[in-house]
């Protein structure tokens, strides 16, 4: 695990403003509704949000923002190779 760990951290950060439909992420070990280190892209829904498909059905990327500083990355995520 520690190396994916290290390969996950190697990847460029990703902000939300950034990011879009048909990117690519890869997500860390903290997703209950994804598997770890699986890479997944991002789609947009009727309403212009961003998500990515989870076992739920739809994880939305505002959710993993910092809210108390949005300029940092996203929480978990990371932009694929």
């Amino acid at each position: 695990m520690a190396d994916k760990t290290a390969a996950f951290l190697a990847l460029p950060d990703v902000n939300l403003a950034d990011i879009k439909p048909g990117d690519r992420v890869v997500v860390d070990a903290g997703f209950t509704c994804i598997g770890a280190w699986r890479e997944c892209t991002v789609e947009v829904d009727d309403r212009g949000e961003k998500f990515i498909p989870c076992t739920a059905g739809r994880h939305y990327l505002d959710g993993q923002e910092d809210f108390d500083n949005p300029d940092k990355p996203l929480v978990g995520l990371r932009r694929a190779a």
